[in-house]
């Protein structure tokens, strides 16, 4: 699903440019950052009612299976699962704008939003892993404790934040469009 959400993304803007609608859009009077947040929304509503129903999907998986599962721990390895879509609308519009190809541009929406879920993973598992009284509030696996997901949220807000400014700063300025 992840990948499906990433490619369309990463495309959005280079079928656009290429075929001269941007600059169109660019000099229409709306501003910059309303443009690309209807194209943030259109890619949400897209994908809304698949992701709706792999989250359910998962979420009754998860109540079939044994206890620990029933839990905290069920939800928090949902939303962990969930969180990347925060970023990856504005880290693919970002790789869409920035790389000419669309596979390419698909890869790096995808590498970048494995690398933001990481940099909120490893050190929020690890020092959970470290601390005695984190780690008790870690059923089984520190993966999936309070801290992480915290951590993961963050991490996706920051990149969500950075990406879209990148990408408003390189239309407002032109600078990515040539083709």
């Amino acid at each position: 699903m992840l990948a499906a959400v990433a490619y369309a993304a990463a495309n959005s803007l280079q079928r656009e440019r290429d075929n001269g609608v941007l600059e169109l859009l660019l000099v229409t009077p709306l501003p910059v950052h309303h443009i690309l947040r209807a194209r943030r929304a259109v890619l949400v509503r897209q994908f809304l009612p698949a992701y709706a129903a792999v989250l359910l999907l998962t979420m009754a998986c998860l109540g079939m299976t044994p206890t620990p599962w029933r839990t905290w721990d069920g939800l928090l390895a949902v939303v962990t699962a969930v969180l990347p879509v925060l970023s990856l609308p504005w880290i693919g519009l970002y790789w869409s704008l920035r790389l000419r190809g669309p596979v390419s541009a698909w890869l790096a929406t995808c590498a970048s939003t494995l690398a933001v879920a990481l940099a909120g993973i490893v050190p929020a598992a690890l020092l959970a892993a470290a601390l005695p009284y984190a780690a008790a509030s870690v059923t089984r696996d520190p993966w999936l404790s309070s801290a992480t997901v915290l951590a993961v949220l963050i991490t996706q807000a920051i990149a969500a934040r950075y990406a879209s400014r990148a990408v408003t700063h390189g239309l407002t300025t032109r600078r990515w469009i040539a083709p």
